[in-house]
């Protein structure tokens, strides 16, 4: 008898953790494992990570939100790009793609202070502070108004800080202007 509320329970914390905006399905188990396996690939060790959907200049992409000091931009753009093909593998995810709901997933540099952030616009939704748990792939949107960093170049839309002016599903509502890259220079 415990087996069937066992099973549930499973069916129901899986699909608390499914981004679907345009039929897509991805799953927090399998954007966990593409992301550990990218980054245990390279060595990398980044203080921050997660993905979630974000809009710019009326398009939709995933974008991975990555706080590595000392990685240089192409290694976290070469992650992109790595995990982009892992999120293929998801045929629905990779149908999306097809169809031009999505586009190619953006790498956004956190400069720094992530975990504070994730921490308080998780507050601000609702969760006590003991409840929140760092997740690979998040329901929520706008995180890039929310992060102090920058979309790296690449085949994303909305570069170099470029506010989106519309936002996916569910939205944050942060108005401080994030930084732009000290770099672009």
């Amino acid at each position: 008898m415990s087996l069937g509320f066992s099973v549930i329970n499973l069916f129901i914390s899986r699909e608390a953790h499914i981004s679907d905006r345009f039929g897509e399905k991805l799953n927090e188990r399998h954007v966990r494992q593409a992301l550990d396996g990218v980054l245990n690939r390279h060595g990398i060790r980044p203080t921050f990570a997660m993905v979630a959907c974000e809009e710019a200049s009326d398009r939709h992409a995933y974008t991975l939100f990555i706080e590595a000091p000392g990685q240089p931009d192409g290694v976290l753009s070469l992650l992109g790009d790595e995990l982009e093909k892992a999120l293929l593998e998801n045929y629905h995810y990779d149908y999306c793609r097809d169809l031009g709901q999505l586009d190619a997933l953006r790498v956004f540099r956190v400069e720094a202070g992530a975990l504070e952030a994730y921490l308080s616009v998780c507050q601000a939704h609702g969760q006590r502070l003991g409840d929140i748990k760092a997740v690979a792939l998040h329901h929520l949107g706008d995180w890039s108004r929310a992060f102090r960093g920058w979309t790296l170049a690449g085949d994303g839309v909305g570069l170099e800080g470029e506010r989106p002016q519309k936002r996916c599903r569910e939205t944050i509502n942060y108005g401080e202007p994030i930084k732009t890259n000290p770099h672009a220079d």
